[in-house]
């Protein structure tokens, strides 16, 4: 008969490696927030946050290739610039609020 130990693979030790360094990580990061950090969840649902996702990201793609046309710069990496600025925007608000 199989012993439950002779089953277990290399996969799933690395994944079990995997999963303890996600929550390493995790834990690091509450302990540099001091638990202050509240989550903020926008959408409730899987439709919302795909569609919520999609809008900005179609915005973003569509600025992105108005300032690549515009400006005559490379269209991937000005998507990009529009997205990064974004974010860090929303970074700034977000420690101001």
């Amino acid at each position: 008969m199989d012993r439950p130990d002779d089953n277990v693979g290399p996969s799933d030790y690395v994944s079990a490696k995997f999963e303890n360094k996600v929550k390493k990580v995790n834990a690091r990061i509450e302990d540099l927030s001091g638990g202050q950090r509240q989550r903020v969840f926008i959408a409730r649902f899987l439709a919302q946050m795909m569609v919520g996702s999609s809008l900005p990201g179609a915005v973003f793609a569509v600025v992105g290739l108005w300032l690549f046309y515009r400006y005559d710069l490379t269209s991937g990496a000005t998507i990009i610039m529009v997205c990064g600025v974004v974010f860090f925007i929303s970074l700034q608000i977000e420690r101001s609020g």
